[in-house]
């Protein structure tokens, strides 16, 4: 280096030097505003670790599931007695809101969504709401302030609340006769071909039979309750047993969220049954002239629940109905009731 190239390095380092001896010190961030950078930039990072994670484990299920398919799939070929696959779907909502899985749902928008569900999903309804399931071809109902979970092995876990179920809804025959099992604290029911409710309080458990039979089996409790039938059992070891009509006040809840039917080509007969049916009421024609007429079809009543059901047909036909004491008593309008 020359004498020259010397002297200007040196001109350099003293100019930077004398740069640096006047230059005012950079004002610091206030402490909130150094946390509240860093908080944004940790909820970031932790947004999009969790996109990373949940795209992982997506994979992972996909693969997993396909490998399935392709292995299980070879062997439920040849698998003899291997049952259906878990089916189940929410098809009517009505009230306030409820969660699924832990997220709030407007009954509006869950039944818009008429989402399908699966071992392990969480439901539960708030106060007012209540919810119909369509439960492997069976009709499941969840009353308010009810929280269900499904088990791994598709068994309905009741926690508390109440649920209805109806092996075979109204067009289904014996011979496609759904089946549930409900768990509780208490015991495990299961059913033969049958309409029930369960209710599972603070401290007891009641259970009441409309058609068919359950069974509850539990540490404390062994018992089998018939239709017509009734039982509470209490968490101290007490147990009451009863009779109950099949359209006792108990039951109006679960004919309040019945699924709504499409009754286009169906007879007012018909229409009567479904709501029978629903209501657990029978029906009895007052003339064959009423009879008669019920065997025509039923235009213009719309889907609704079975008791406004039956409010409407006196207005869009010429039938009149009464209900006292259980019966739904039809007659044409303007005949007097045959002896």
């Amino acid at each position: 280096m020359t004498d020259t190239d010397r002297q200007e390095a040196r001109s350099g380092d003293e100019l930077r030097d004398e740069s640096f001896r006047h230059a005012v010190p950079r004002p610091q961030p206030a402490e909130a505003a150094r946390a509240r950078t860093w908080a944004n930039l940790h909820a970031d990072w932790r947004q999009l670790t969790a996109r990373r994670r949940r795209r992982q484990r997506l994979f992972a299920v996909a693969a997993s599931a396909l490998l399935a398919l392709v292995a299980g799939g070879l062997w439920f070929a040849g698998a003899p007695g291997v049952g259906p696959p878990f089916e189940a779907a929410i098809v009517r909502a009505s009230g306030g809101e409820l969660s699924l899985n832990g997220e709030r749902l407007t009954a509006a928008a869950l039944s818009a969504l008429a989402p399908s569900l699966a071992p392990l999903d969480l439901v539960e309804t708030g106060p007012g709401t209540r919810v119909a399931i369509d439960w492997r071809g069976g009709s499941l109902r969840l009353d308010e302030a009810t929280r269900i979970g499904i088990e791994r092995d598709g068994a309905l876990r009741l926690e508390r609340g109440a649920l209805y179920f109806d092996s075979t809804p109204w067009g289904r025959g014996q011979d496609e006769a759904a089946t549930i099992v409900v768990a509780t604290r208490f015991a495990r029911l299961r059913h033969a071909g049958t309409q029930f409710q369960v209710a599972v309080r603070d401290d007891e458990l009641d259970v009441s039979v409309r058609e068919g039979s359950v069974s509850a089996s539990g540490s404390r409790l062994d018992v089998t309750v018939d239709a017509g039938e009734s039982i509470r059992y209490f968490e101290d070891g007490r147990f009451e047993r009863r009779r109950i009509a099949g359209y006792d006040e108990s039951w109006r809840w679960s004919a309040d969220i019945a699924p709504l039917e499409d009754f286009s080509g169906r007879t007012t007969g018909e229409v009567l049954q479904w709501v029978a049916r629903e209501t657990g009421l029978s029906v009895r024609f007052a003339s064959t002239r009423a009879s008669a007429l019920a065997g025509s079809e039923a235009r213009g009543i719309a889907a609704l629940p079975p008791f406004a059901v039956l409010r409407t047909i006196p207005v869009m036909t010429s039938l009149q109905v009464s209900v006292e004491r259980g019966v739904i008593t039809v007659d044409a309008a303007g005949d007097d009731a045959e002896p």
